[in-house]
């Protein structure tokens, strides 16, 4: 046994700026003994706990720990910021006053040990309150098995994970681990830093892993300062399970990110199943290849990280076998994914748009075994459009389409007539009353309508020579098309909206509105009138822009 690095945090002086040890610590409940016997409301309380003076307190909503505002104690007085606030979102977390962190050098292992004081609001800190004198934590890696341990122990009580998976660590150690509330920048009263302590973390298991014939490897990765501790010793277990896979930087740049991403998009890989084929002779590489059915070639596994796993998988998810087309689409993928990043998660439509990427492709090879996927994405809206006219084919004009051979130049406008006179039938939309009350409207001699029934979507199909037609099935209360005519009842540009937000803003023949100013300018009057966002390129708004400036 030998002892490789070792730092101390916190004292019985409460006081940060000597010893690092923090005054404040707080959690979130939303306890219903809480709520119902504190009278508080339903969205939740913080508790909070003074190490200054030992007052205990609640407040509803004064404080948000992620904007790093001062906290002022109600009982003392004292002004409590940033590293000197603790903070847990569960109120069963144990978060610590005075640590001490050691590297432990066995001979086959490395063990990071985590010895603590430190208190667990509860759910009521007027009745659940706990000072905890003597917590335990042990990461454990075990280089000759590739496995990797964690336990904490609090007096009679053991936890214990088996770790590495990286895509399961942080949710099971968030609020458990001491590491999970000791950010990077914290002040330590003596020993090595912290960037000291995980140099020596990875150049042990390094060494260890030289001397059982394993080549040195990197484990480094970068990160943000509340998460980076963590996040680099989860990254450091996921290298230990699998030696000849790769860093998980993901883990480091954005924590909340990439676990909201993997939910969304499932990119994050069982990793068992990688253990099962290592098991029967696969490298890390040829597992993935062999879970994913993917091509093992040097042009695929020079992609085959983890956080693009899920897009290779679903551009090689062709009808037509084609290398050099999936990698096309892949690449298309990566667009997408670097689109996406500038909205906010709940505008992202990000795996829609890649099933829909794969359908589109799928679709027109079939019909025009010619076409390149290079083709569709400089037209991609054109192609998208007529997939939707498609679908919305009845038997007879399937059949005029099947025996007629049309270019595919002109088909989408062949569709639109002929999806148009597809059913005699008058249709009305299920849009509420509400929505169209407010939408319709006259502004500078031009009126703003929307379309009702089906009849309108023929006229609006013809007039405008448009792909209004496919919408039959599609207007509702989520989506409303407003067609703009002016005085003489002539139509002269089409508005699709949806969710409050206008998302295309059509002329004739599929042009944008902003090549008419009169009708651009209406049309930003009519979105502040309606209360509507404006989501599309189709309208020019730095006229707005201008007059915020």
């Amino acid at each position: 046994m030998k002892k490789i690095a070792e730092l101390h945090i916190g004292g019985n002086m409460p006081k940060y700026n000597i010893s690092g040890s923090p005054t404040l610590f707080l959690n979130y409940t939303e306890s219903p003994t809480l709520k119902n016997k504190q009278n508080y409301p339903e969205v939740g309380v913080y508790q909070g706990f003074c190490y200054y003076c030992g007052g205990r307190f609640v407040m509803t909503r004064a404080w948000s720990f992620f904007s790093e505002e001062t906290v002022v104690c109600p009982c003392c007085g004292k002004k409590n910021k940033h590293n000197e606030i603790m903070y847990s979102r569960d109120n069963q977390g144990i978060l610590p006053y005075m640590i001490r962190i050691n590297i432990i050098e066995f001979k086959g292992k490395i063990e990071l040990r985590l010895n603590y004081s430190g208190v667990m609001l509860g759910e009521n800190i007027f009745e659940n309150f706990k000072p905890l004198g003597k917590v335990a934590e042990k990461y454990i890696f075990n280089i000759a098995d590739s496995t990797v341990v964690w336990q904490r122990i609090v007096g009679e009580e053991k936890l214990e994970y088996e770790i590495g998976y990286f895509n399961e660590d942080f949710e099971r150690l968030q609020n458990k681990t001491a590491l999970c509330f000791l950010q990077y920048d914290h002040k330590i009263k003596n020993g090595d830093s912290f960037t000291g302590l995980l140099k020596k973390l990875r150049e042990t298991i390094n060494r260890q892993a030289v001397q059982a014939g394993l080549q040195k490897k990197s484990l480094f990765i970068n990160g943000k300062r509340k998460t980076r501790l963590l996040t680099s010793v989860l990254n450091i277990a996921h290298r230990v399970r699998f030696w000849d896979g790769e860093n998980i930087p993901a883990l480091g740049n954005d924590i909340k990110e990439f676990l909201l991403e993997k939910k969304i998009t499932k990119k994050v890989l069982d990793m068992s199943i990688v253990e099962f084929w290592q098991s029967q002779g696969y490298s890390y590489q040829e597992a993935l290849c062999k879970i994913y059915n993917l091509p093992n070639i040097k042009s695929v596994r020079k992609e085959l990280q983890i956080v693009n796993l899920h897009n290779l998988s679903l551009a090689f998810r062709l009808q037509e076998k084609n290398i050099d087309t999936a990698l096309q689409i892949y690449n298309y993928f990566k667009y997408i994914d670097m689109r996406e990043q500038l909205k906010p998660y709940y505008e992202r439509n990000t795996e829609k748009d890649k099933e829909e990427a794969v359908k589109i492709y799928n679709t027109f090879k079939k019909l025009y075994p010619k076409i390149t996927f290079n083709q569709i994405a400089e037209k991609y809206k054109y192609y998208e459009d007529c997939l939707h006219l498609l679908k919305q084919m009845d038997k007879v004009t399937r059949q005029l389409f099947e025996s007629n051979k049309i270019a595919v130049s002109k088909l989408h406008d062949w569709l639109s007539v002929k999806i148009a006179g597809q059913e005699d039938r008058e249709m009305y939309f299920d849009v509420p009353e509400h929505i169209l009350k407010r939408l319709d409207m006259q502004l500078n001699h031009y009126n703003l309508q929307p379309i009702i029934k089906s009849s309108q979507l023929v006229q609006a199909a013809q007039s405008l020579k448009n792909c209004a037609a496919g919408y039959k099935h599609r207007i509702n209360s989520k989506l409303q098309l407003v067609v703009i005519t002016d005085d003489s009842g002539k139509m002269r540009a089409l508005l699709e909206i949806r969710d409050d937000c206008i998302y295309q803003a059509k002329v004739f023949d599929n042009k944008c509105v902003k090549t008419k100013k009169e009708i651009n300018d209406l049309i930003i009057e009519f979105s502040e009138k309606a209360k509507l966002k404006i989501k599309t390129n189709d309208i020019d708004i730095s006229k707005i822009m201008d007059n915020v400036a």
